[in-house]
Parts: structure tokens; sequence; C-alpha cells
């Protein structure tokens, strides 16, 4: 087997009278069990630990330390008493425990354990290999029951090697705990140990090579909450099992890996396998029913998991590919500026929600307002870790009716889409004591609806600066600040429901950065961010008079020039 350096060879005698008999093991041959498994495993170098109570230390123990020397290990005795109740069981267990250093591969023969020894071992052992980064050798039985005869007739008996036992353990417990948390890194980490372990024995198993990739792969996607690429990493994952399934027969490894199949089938999406890399492949994914379905079981599966900051953070983004398949954006529903128009267009739901606005929904945009509104408080407290001066709680109770909620809002809002407000324009400017800059911003923008912030020295110069705009009907909301130098405080308490009211009832907000002192430029700066809030996308404007000054007092009504600052498309576009 190569070095044995760092090996610790673990056996035990009795007091019994043991049978004369010739171990094998691969074909070699040695006398008098365990040493016969130290000899044929060639662990020369390593140190050995016996375990032996009193009776049999004074039996047996020196002529088998003797044999182990002289195989070329290091022997210690690990006394130990006779086990009668459950502390002296735990008894044996920690002594063990003890006994065996932090990393060292330990190779155990269990050929004269007590009829309860296996069962301490392996509980140690599985402790061991949690804790210490111990390693497995191997587990050693010397089968003295099997006796069959050699050429001459001696008898002859079969070192079992049981490792395989307890590597099923292990495999229990990585399948175990990917069923009840979802946690698929052991079970991959165990899959790749077992391939090492082939591969070192040289019997590769390609089939099952070809698993470990697209496992690793969905065991990350998990782990990070990507329905996308957990479905496109499944569909690997599926295709692969198959494949193991109709070439191997079912061993240990096929039939821990073989669990995998009923979960992931719930995943698995319908994109055709030929792409160059799963990148490539995400971005065929069709936005569908059948899409949002597959991420609600999903969600689900985080659920039943106990893992609800998933479930809330997938909801969340669950709601705007639902808003962008029915509004009818579903060709481009992973492109960062779609899921953006349709957040706000769920902002604006949200807002048109509360009774104080007084903008009336349909019965969808209601609902689903309300879940928006649910969805995206708690996931932004989960998203910033808590870190807000309210207790942050997640309930299991309240992400099911969430879930209960979107599963129903999705199967009875087929052939339903948002009715979308026709394309208008806000226009938000100041108005100082220069009226040719509204003037010039009527003219040059053209807008529906026209919000002005002024003041009482310059509000006299509004109607006149719009009779000779032409705009005398457009519908208009002012906002007088008291003190158009110093009043910064006041400019929040513009914005109150009439405010939400106009912005909401426009599709498209135009800023005018232009005119007035700098608060009026600061409140409709203020009232640009509110806009954005309730999910309006902005354009920014500067308008610009290039004549001298006295020109524009004495003849104000004169059209400049807008210069475009920043532009965002409205929803739905």
């Amino acid at each position: 087997m190569g070095s044995s350096r760092g090996s610790h060879f673990l056996c035990s005698i009795g007091t019994s009278d043991y049978p004369l008999t010739t171990y094998t093991l691969n074909d070699r041959q040695h006398t008098t069990a365990p040493v016969a498994t130290a000899v044929l495993l060639e662990l020369k170098g390593a140190r050995a630990s016996v375990l032996v109570t009193r009776e049999a230390q004074e039996r047996w123990y020196q002529s088998l330390a003797a044999e182990l020397e002289h195989a070329g290990l290091g022997v210690e005795p690990v006394v130990v008493q006779p086990v009668e109740n459950e502390s002296q069981l735990l008894a044996v267990v920690h002594t063990l425990i003890g006994c065996i250093a932090e990393g060292e591969r330990v190779v155990l023969d269990v050929t004269f354990s007590l009829r309860h020894l296996p069962f301490v071992y392996f509980t140690a052992l599985t402790y061991l290999v949690a804790y210490r980064s111990v390693e497995i050798g191997g587990l050693y039985y010397g089968a003295s029951e099997i006796t069959l005869r050699d050429g001459a007739g001696a008898p002859i008996s079969p070192i079992i090697d049981l490792t395989l036992l307890f590597s099923l353990v292990r495999w229990y417990h990585a399948v175990q705990a990917a069923r009840e948390s979802g946690w698929l890194v052991t079970l991959v980490r165990q899959l790749n140990e077992e391939l090492g372990r082939l591969f070192q024995r040289q019997q590769p198993h390609l089939d099952l090579t070809r698993v470990k990739t697209p496992l690793r792969t969905l065991a990350d996607a998990l782990a990070s909450g990507l329905p996308l690429e957990t479905g496109l990493a499944a569909q690997q994952v599926s295709n692969q099992l198959r494949q193991l399934e109709m070439r191997t027969p079912a061993g240990m490894v096929e039939l821990s890996v073989d669990h995998l199949k009923d979960w992931i089938e719930d995943w698995v999406l319908s994109v055709s396998p030929y792409h160059s890399s799963l990148e490539a492949a995400k971005r065929w994914i069709a936005l569908n029913e059948d899409e949002l379905r597959s991420q609600l079981r999903l969600v689900r599966w985080y659920l039943k998991r106990g893992d609800l900051p998933k479930g809330w953070l997938l909801l969340r983004e669950w709601l705007v590919s639902f808003v962008l398949l029915r509004v009818g954006n579903a060709a481009h529903w992973l492109q960062q500026e779609q899921r953006e128009r349709a957040l706000r267009l769920l902002r604006s739901w949200a807002v048109r929600a509360d009774p104080n606005v007084g903008l009336p929904l349909g019965p969808v945009e209601q609902r689903v307002a309300s879940l928006w509104q649910q969805l995206s408080e708690k996931r932004n407290r989960i998203a910033h870790a808590g870190m807000t001066t309210q207790w942050v709680s997640l309930s299991k109770d309240e992400l099911t009716n969430l879930v209960r909620e979107c599963e129903d809002v999705l199967e009875k809002s087929s052939g339903w889409a948002p009715a979308l407000p026709p394309v208008s324009t806000l226009l938000v400017t100041p108005l100082g004591l220069s009226p040719g800059v509204l003037y010039s911003a009527l003219k040059l923008l053209q807008p529906a609806s026209l919000m002005v912030v002024t003041s009482a020295t310059a509000a006299p110069r509004l109607e006149e600066a719009i009779e000779q705009a032409g705009a005398r009907d457009l519908p208009l909301l002012v906002r007088q600040l008291d003190d158009p130098y110093l009043g910064f405080r006041q400019v929040d308490q513009l914005i109150d429901p009439e405010v939400d009211r106009a912005l909401i009832n426009a599709r498209q907000v135009v800023l005018n950065l232009t005119g007035g002192t700098t608060v009026l430029q600061y409140a409709v700066e203020r009232i640009g961010r509110r806009a954005q809030q309730l999910g309006l996308p902005l354009r920014k404007v500067a308008l610009v008079d290039r004549r001298p000054l006295a020109e524009q007092q004495a003849h104000p009504y004169v059209v400049g020039d807008a210069i475009e600052l920043e532009a965002e498309d409205p929803p739905g576009e």
C-alpha cells in the first residue's frame, strides 16, 4: 500500500483460545490475526493500539505485541474495563477517541473484538472522521470460522474488507443531510472521496464521474438560492443519472445518488441540452406559467427544509417575473431594464393601494400590490441582514400563506393583463422670477400635465407664462414654498397624497432642473425621487437661454434650448 507514515493500526485481543489458521488477503497469506492484516496491508512504520482488558493483557497481549513489533509497528496497549452498563460503554468510546490523533489514517481490525466492540469502533470512528479529520484506511475482519484448505490440507481463512460498510454509513449521512436540509455539498464531497478510492484501486467509474461536475453545480446553485441555475444543473444531473441507471448495476454509490431523481424532476428546465454552456442555455429559458410553477415548487422545497431567507428572496423575484409575463414582456424577462420596469409598475400599484392616495386599482392589481408590499418589506430586511432598529423574525406560516397566494393568483390570472395608463408626461419645474424658463419648457416638452414649485413672489407670473405658451387647459398642480431661499425643511411637507396622485396619473415624469432658487430646484429633485419610489421613470432636462440677461428680462417669452441630462423608458414600453 506504499508509505504507511501517519497510519494508526487499531485492533484488540481477548482471553479466548483462538483457532489456528492462515489468513489470506488479495492472494497473499500470513498467520496469526490481527497481525496478518497489518502485514498484508504493509503497515510497517505505523503505530498500533491494542484494546485489551487487564485479563487479556496478562494472557495474550505480550505475544501479540511482539509479533506486531517484529512486523515493524510501534505498539501500545489501550486498557479498557469490561462493559456491563451504558456508562462503561461510553467510557470505552472516549478511550478510543483519546488514543487517535488529529488527521491520522486509521486501519481497524475487528477479528478478535468482543461482540459489542465493532459498534463501539463504528461510533468512535464516525466521531473522529467528523471532528478530527481522521481518514479511514480500511476495516477488516479475519473470518476464522470460514475455513478452506490449501493444497497441503492446511486451514485457510479470508480477511474480509468491511470498509464498504463504513462508507455506507457516511453515504447515509450525506443523503440524509441532503434530504433534510437541502445541503448537497456533503453528498458531493462523499462522491469525490468514493471516486478517489476507486481510482486508487484502479477501478475508475466513468459513468459516476460524469455525475460529479453537474452535481457540484447543482449543489452550489441550491445553496445560493438560484432557481434558473438550479433548473439547468438539475437537467444535467437528471440526464447523467438516467445514463448511470442504464449502464451500471445498482451499487451503494449508485443507490445513494439515485435518491436525487425524485427531488430534481420538479426543477428540471426544458431547455435544449445542446448549448455550449449553461450560461448559453440560460438565455433560452422561456418565461411561462410552467416556469413560474416550477419556481414556486422550489420555494416550497426551501420552506420544507426551513430555509426561509431563500424562500422570501425567491418569492419577491417571482412576483417581478409574474408581472413581466402578464404585461407581455416575457421575451426579455431576464434583462435588467425589463425587470426594473416591472418593479416600477409594482411600486406604483403599491402606492395606488394606499387609501390616502385614492387612485383605484383593478382586483388583480390590488391583490398583487398587497403581495408586493408584504414580500418587499420582509425581503429588504433580510437582504440587509436585519440591520434595522425593528426586530426581524421569519415566519414559516407567513411565507407558506404567501406562496399559496402566489399560486392562486397565477392560476386565476390567466388571460389577464394589467391596464397600463395612457402614455403621458408630467412636467415638474421650478418657477422663479424668470417666467421664460417655464414658457420654454412647455413649448419644447409638450407635457400632458404640469406641476410647478414656486414662491409667493414668483407665483403671479405663472398664469401669464402658461397663457403665453398656449397651455391654459393643461392640468396644473402648484406647490408654494414660504421661503424660496432657506426653506429646505419645508420641501418634504409639499409631497403629499395630492402630489402622489399627480405623479401616478402620469406615465413619465420630466424634471426641469433650471430656473428659480436653489431651494426650488431642490424641491423638484425631491419630487423626482418620490416619482422613482412610485415606480415612475424620469427624464431630467436643463433649459438654456443663450441671450444676454437684459434681453431675457425684456423679452422672456422666447423659446430656448432643452438639454437632455438623464432618461428612462416608461414601464411596458
